[in-house]
């Protein structure tokens, strides 16, 4: 069989040295896009580091420079002596075509990187004592590490097309409020939507509480929320099986007893509620997931597959210290390493990441109940990487007393991009529904 030879587009190499020592104005241009290591004859790649290391120390670059720059370093024979980098400058007139033989260049290398990839997770998915986590991990970092070379090369963006961009957001923003829309997607609470705008892209949100505080019950509800405002959801539920959590859901969006749905005992208009809710479940854009002891590099790898396809505008992660991490790290390392890794996901997809958390213990220790962000602080210092952190509070939980039951605040206790403060709002937890007198006066909660 015939040997296949690498992408490489030498003769093209050839030219783009030959035009950056010409004409060294270039150069400005061609750095941004290649690097010596998209060359693909060694040769080629020593004689570019030379030109680029004279660029970065701001020295003159001619043809007597660089030859001089690779006789310093040892290397004017190694790429073919003097003769050679004469010949590459002896036919260039003009530098019109720089830039596309840069991104020819760069496009080969791209090419030949995801070949060298493939082999390397086609030899450890041969490898039978490699799990599925460890040949996702290298499947994501590989993939990071071509397409971060991908965009780095692109081209900067000025200050005024920053400035401009900012501008147009905030036109198209007010355009919404005058509509009554909210810029972000919507949470299930007027007053949170009136704090923060809705879930906004590339925010890490963190809904935290001790046990039986409402975190899943408020996942549930914003997931609704957001789908049935046509928005795709992913749900990774660590603790529940994609029955129990479908169950919630249905709880949610009806008046079907979740008690008495799961142990067989709705009354007739109960059954047939359910039967009448099956409707609307289907119309749900959410996928669920219930796999166990999940990576932050499996979220990544299929919530980024659901979002090439346009079936992923939001995610949410039930809970955080379910998750699995890299075993040499201790359990602080290892949560702050998923939080940071599921906060640089939201910034990449640039969506929304809503991640629930349990709080350190020593809460019970105090006489207030109510959670602070300091009892974030045993679960990997998550709480520098959030945007927001929200901490739903039930002192019914902890006094029994009747006036406090259904009662539940709403706590903001950061916002990196607003105000924090909290509001009183309503749970009933026959039905895992949340609602405050705003919503409920003004139906603005789609359920």
């Amino acid at each position: 069989m015939k040997e296949r030879i690498p992408p490489q587009a030498t003769d093209v190499e050839r030219k783009l040295i030959g035009e950056v020592i010409q004409f060294p104005q270039v150069i400005d241009e061609v750095v941004p896009i290649v690097s010596h290591i998209d060359f693909y004859k060694d040769a080629h790649q020593k004689i570019y580091k030379a030109v680029y290391d004279l660029w970065a120390e701001g020295k003159k670059i001619d043809l007597m420079v660089v030859t001089s720059r690779l006789k310093k370093s040892g290397e004017l024979e190694e790429v073919g002596g003097a003769y050679e980098i004469t010949q590459l400058t002896s036919d260039v007139i003009h530098t019109h075509s720089v830039i596309e033989h840069a991104y020819i260049v760069k496009e080969a290398s791209v090419k030949r990187q995801f070949i060298q990839f493939a082999g390397e997770v086609g030899n450890l998915a041969f490898d039978n004592s490699a799990d599925i986590d460890a040949l996702l991990k290298t499947a994501n970092s590989g993939l990071d590490t071509i397409t971060d070379g991908i965009f780095q090369s692109g081209d900067t963006l000025t200050f005024k097309t920053i400035v401009d961009g900012t501008i147009a957001e905030y036109y198209q923003r007010k355009e919404k409020a005058a509509q009554g829309e909210f810029t972000g997607i919507r949470t299930p609470l007027y007053d949170l939507n009136k704090r923060t705008g809705g879930w906004q892209n590339g925010d890490l949100i963190i809904i935290a509480g001790r046990p039986s505080m409402g975190k899943t019950a408020f996942a549930v509800q914003c997931a609704v929320t957001a789908s049935r405002l046509d928005y795709w959801v992913d749900i990774y539920t660590l603790e529940m099986t994609n029955k129990q959590f479908t169950q919630r859901i249905m709880g949610c969006m009806t008046d079907v007893n979740i008690e008495h749905l799961r142990n067989g005992t709705l009354d007739d208009q109960g059954e047939q509620e359910m039967e009448q809710s099956i409707n609307k479940l289907l119309k749900l854009r959410i996928n669920l997931d219930d796999k166990t002891g999940i990576t932050a590099e499996y979220v990544k790898a299929k919530s980024s597959a659901n979002h090439r396809k346009g079936k992923c505008d939001m995610i949410i992660v039930d809970y955080l210290q379910l998750m699995a991490y890299d075993p040499k790290l201790n359990s602080n390392e290892g949560f702050g390493s998923v939080s940071r890794k599921l906060k640089n996901l939201a910034k990449e997809l640039d969506i929304p990441v809503i991640l629930l958390s349990q709080l350190n213990r020593s809460l019970e220790t105090r006489g207030c109940k109510r959670p602070m962000l300091s009892d974030l602080r045993s679960s990997g210092e998550i709480e520098q990487d959030a945007d927001i952190v929200i901490f739903p509070y039930r002192h019914y939980y902890y006094s029994g007393q009747d006036e406090d039951k259904g009662n539940i605040e709403i706590i903001t206790a950061k916002h990196r991009n607003g105000r924090i403060g909290s509001a009183d709002a309503f749970h009933n937890d026959t039905l895992t529904q949340f609602y405050d007198e705003q919503s409920e006066q003004t139906n603005d909660i789609p359920f």
